[in-house]
């Protein structure tokens, strides 16, 4: 009874696909290493999440800055004569509101770029009894161990599936544990928002 109940619940079945969804870019991952074990890192699978979230902020800053030029001459040429003024404040007030704006855009592309060039373990390496306590498969892949990974929560996976679920999500598969930081645009998503000022 409580398995048939267990089953009917959304987040089972959401849980369920995000898992599937992680075994298959894990395995992926691996058959793609294996072939080409000397890849240079830049090109690596581990990277390319990385490398999206460092190509949405140029793109959201490059949103954020394609506007003022047309905003502004807008505003000041609108008005002539003494009614200027009113442009000037117009003006002022539009480049007051858009630094930060400005300023959002390019802390998020200052994180990126440091990310990208970071090269940071996502946890240690474990030892030899810590693989056997912890079983001799990965949770996700349902694998043997390739390159295994100890996270802060004495969990161990793969290294492509757990960087491969981190893409996506922030915390430990098992556990819920909050493991790295926010992953928006890792996936390769986008930021749909338009901008009008």
């Amino acid at each position: 009874m409580f398995e048939s109940t267990y089953r009917k619940s959304p987040t089972f079945f959401s849980e369920k696909n995000e898992f599937r969804s992680s075994y298959a870019a894990c395995q992926f991952m691996k058959s793609g290493s294996e072939k080409n074990p000397a890849a240079p890192p830049f090109f690596d699978v581990f990277y390319v999440g990385k490398i999206y979230l460092f190509i949405e902020g140029i793109s959201q800053l490059y949103r954020s800055i394609a506007t003022i030029q047309p905003w502004l001459y807008y505003l000041l040429e609108s008005y002539q004569g003494p009614e200027k003024i009113v442009a000037v404040f117009l003006s002022a007030f539009y480049m007051i509101s858009k630094g930060s704006d400005l300023m959002s855009k390019v802390k998020l592309l200052k994180t990126a770029f440091f990310k990208l060039l970071q090269n940071v373990s996502i946890g240690s390496s474990p030892s030899k009894d810590q693989i056997q306590t912890a079983g001799e498969h990965c949770p996700i892949c349902h694998d043997e161990y390739d390159s295994p990974v100890l996270l802060q929560c004495r969990h161990i996976f793969c290294e492509a599936c757990v960087s491969t679920w981190f893409d996506r999500e922030q915390t430990c598969p098992l556990c819920r544990a909050k493991i790295v930081d926010d992953p928006s645009w890792r996936d390769g998503s986008t930021s749909y928002f338009v901008q009008l000022f």
